[in-house]
């Protein structure tokens, strides 16, 4: 089930994560449409996150917590140093992250452990079970 998934999305290509050693793939925010889905608050919930999603924005506390329980070996070290503040990003979508990150960094990924990521991953397991049955029949 999981490599027909991954089929249909593009990998990401992130400061903290290598796609071709994990061979990890996923439909990155900027494809969603519409907002965020329904399962993220009480994922960041269950997992007792200290962030919100606007200040984690990208390899921040929720997904280098979910790196580090399912892909650990591609999180880079030097992660629990490389916290970026970032929350008036007004022109983000003219400037890109470049503008307010060398690094690609913008949220708190110091505060990430496996743990959290596994409550993460299995809340949005049972917050998904209609959408994945979906998109898994035939």
């Amino acid at each position: 089930m999981a490599a027909a998934l991954a089929s249909r999305f593009p990998p990401i290509r992130g400061r903290h994560m290598d796609t071709r050693r994990s061979g990890f793939q996923h439909r990155s925010l900027k494809q969603m449409p519409g907002p965020l889905p329904p399962g993220q608050r009480p994922a960041s919930a269950a997992a007792g996150l200290l962030t919100n999603g606007h200040e984690d924005m990208h390899a921040g506390e929720l997904e280098t917590s979910i790196l580090l329980h399912a892909f650990p070996g591609v999180v880079r070290e030097g992660n629990s140093a490389a916290d970026h503040e970032a929350s008036d990003r007004d022109h983000l979508l003219t400037l890109g992250m470049r503008g307010y990150t060398q690094s690609g960094v913008i949220g708190r990924p110091s505060l990430g452990t496996a743990d959290k990521g596994k409550a993460i991953l299995e809340s949005l397991v049972t917050s998904f079970a209609d959408q994945m049955r979906l998109l898994t029949q035939p």
